[in-house]
């Protein structure tokens, strides 16, 4: 009997003991996930910081600074044992309004990781989780976006000493006296050195994702040109034959008419060059030697096309200019008809034309649906300086009277561009590392602004809309001042994007009132009966600037300085609300980061009269450099 009393207590101590035991893992798990509810799971790392056990916000901020820092002091590149410092962002001189950048950092996926990384809903496996992250570390990296051409460009211009491109073997002539005619001669092919452009964007990338500002070390490679001198030996008879022709013509007839251009023995001479087309290499003449050619041509022969413009008078839509179809040179194929003529001896041949239809026709007007007005924006740009003020001239001109058809997108990078003289852009001086360049731009960003306000007023669905990286007055909302309803755009990115989801056209009516220094959109069409509206924007946080910078730079005289403004930083938010007629309500939180920037200025110094060593790692650690809660 005793036996089994012993039995049965010893029992009792251990159910006990297991239920104990339960009890206080199940606490410890509860427990874990209600602390870690908000927070980072423990031994979360996002690049050098331990973001575990921190909030979502604490972890952002902390992540915006590092990367702020990055933006603003770029990294060290090193090619040949020559070191050279490569900037991430540039900014105009004059207005403050252009701030490019060559990178970007997805900050929030970053945090979506570290945040929903083996976590659940259900507060029991949820917990469990959490405390076996206790066991293992968990290393992040932040994704990162690079504009491929602009960094291709700078580092050119860094280490262009170095930098040579592999020769294709051609042709050089010389004029027989004896003969009487010019005479091919065979100029060699040369191997050439470029960049390792993969290595140093693979490296970059990795480096960046985990925040690690270290210079980046790549090596030349050698490029073999691809066509040698066996290539073209055998086309050295073809290509006397080619530049000795008296007369080679390009003709167009055009009903009776027949139009001709001469392709000279000059620019044949000049421009002759072998091509390799699949696995053959064959004589065609190069871009450039008949670029001059091709614009006269085109202006020759052009007919612009032209869209139907619409406009609005007392309320009603009326056409102001008529639709017309257009006509152009198509450059390629009359490229590759010269090709052809010279590869089969002929000594003429036509010019190829593309007929350009106009997207919307005169029979289009009522069928427009346009009939009321569905939203107003407004910008402020008092301050601007001359060139500024006459780009956005220009894109407001490029947006009045286009018109957004239902279930369309539109795109203000393609509404506006390209971007060039010939669009009618102005450039302004921008301030990339120690230089000074033009670019094209300034003034865009406030198009994007008040087309983000006109596009909420009317309560459309915005797609693709990135802040201005600084808080520039320009952009402050007119409501209280503050920043935060701003968008900014870039070739190639980023864009500003709307959806017209309503069942009619849009037609954009703009206009810049130059005494009041201010910009005002409208979108006119059929309303369904929703409204569209935003809160003010307000500030949750200001950001210092810090002390001023000066770099360096032989591109000034020597004590002349050229500066670009401080800029503290910010984050905002502001919400857009759309109220439909069925009482259904939207609403959507915009939040924007604006970094803070010191005052950037170049000195003017001496050029230096001997060759610097600069292989020295001049780059400082992102944990000193940047300030850790």
């Amino acid at each position: 009997m005793k036996f089994f009393e012993r039995i049965n207590h010893r029992l009792v101590i251990s159910a006990s003991l297991f239920i104990g035991g339960l009890f206080f893992l199940l606490f410890g798990i509860f427990f874990l996930h209600k602390t870690y509810q908000t927070r980072i799971a423990p031994n979360t790392f996002i690049g050098p910081f331990a973001v575990g056990g921190q909030t979502r916000e604490q972890a952002r901020q902390q992540l915006e600074r590092a990367t702020d820092y990055l933006m603003v002091s770029g990294i060290d590149v090193s090619i040949n044992q020559k070191t050279k410092h490569l900037s991430f962002s540039s900014m105009t001189t004059a207005a403050d309004d252009i701030f490019l950048e060559t990178i970007s950092f997805d900050i929030k996926k970053a945090l979506d990781e570290a945040f929903y990384q083996n976590r659940s809903s259900h507060w029991f496996i949820d917990g469990f989780y959490l405390l076996f992250s206790y066991s293992s570390k968990h290393f992040i990296s932040i994704p990162i976006e690079l504009q491929i051409d602009a960094l291709k460009k700078q580092l050119t211009e860094l280490f262009k000493e170095d930098y040579t491109q592999a020769k294709n073997a051609s042709f050089s002539f010389i004029f027989d006296e004896n003969e009487n005619k010019w005479q091919p001669i065979l100029v060699p092919s040369k191997l050439g050195q470029e960049f390792s452009y993969k290595l140093f964007f693979d490296k970059l990338i990795n480096q960046l994702g985990v925040l690690d500002s270290s210079k980046i070390i790549i090596p030349f490679i050698s490029v073999t040109p691809q066509i040698t001198e066996e290539d073209i030996e055998p086309l050295l008879m073809k290509a006397s034959s080619i530049i000795n022709e008296p007369t080679m013509r390009l003709m167009y007839s055009s009903g009776k008419s027949v139009m001709v251009w001469e392709i000279s023995a000059d620019m044949r001479r000049q421009g002759l060059i072998p091509e390799k087309l699949d696995q053959s290499v064959t004589l065609t003449l190069s871009d450039e030697s008949i670029s001059d050619l091709f614009n006269q041509i085109e202006k020759e022969i052009e007919i612009k096309v032209q869209n139907a413009v619409f406009a609005l008078e007392q309320s009603r839509v009326v056409q102001f200019i008529p639709s017309r179809t257009g006509q152009t040179l198509d450059r390629e194929a009359t490229h590759k008809q010269i090709t052809q003529m010279f590869n089969q001896a002929n000594t003429e041949t036509e010019i190829v034309t593309k007929i350009l239809i106009p997207e919307v026709t005169n029979e289009d007007l009522n069928d427009l649906g346009i009939v009321e007005l569905l939203g107003v924006g407004i910008s402020r740009f008092a301050g601007s300086p001359l060139n500024r003020i006459k780009n956005i001239q220009n894109g407001a001109h490029l947006l009045h009277g286009l018109l957004i058809k239902p279930g369309e997108t539109f795109s203000l990078l393609f509404a506006l561009g390209p971007f060039t003289a010939e669009n009618g852009y102005v450039p302004e001086l921008v301030i990339r590392g120690d230089k000074i360049t033009p670019e094209f731009g300034g003034g865009l960003c406030q198009i994007g602004t008040t087309i983000f306000r006109t596009s909420m007023n009317a309560g459309l669905p915005i797609i693709e809309r990135q802040n201005h990286s600084l808080v520039v007055n320009y952009y402050n909302d007119l409501i209280n001042n503050n920043p935060g309803t701003d968008a900014t755009i870039y070739d190639p990115a980023p864009d500003f994007r709307f959806f017209n989801d309503t069942d009619h056209t849009i037609l954009i009516q703009t206009e810049v009132d130059l005494d009041e220094t201010e910009l005002r959109f409208s979108f006119w069409g059929t309303s369904d009966g929703r409204k569209g509206y935003y809160t003010p924007p307000e500030v949750l946080r200001w950001i210092p600037t810090g002390p001023k910078r000066v770099i360096e730079t032989t591109d000034l005289s020597p004590g002349e300085e050229k500066c670009q403004s401080a800029h503290p930083g910010a984050d905002a938010q502001f919400t857009y609300i759309v109220e439909y007629p069925d009482k259904e309500k939207q609403e959507r939180i915009f939040s924007s980061h604006y970094r803070a920037l010191p005052e950037i200025c170049l000195l003017g110094i001496e050029p230096p009269s001997f060759e610097q060593n600069t292989d020295e790692n001049n780059s400082s650690s992102l944990e000193d450099s940047v300030e850790l809660p």
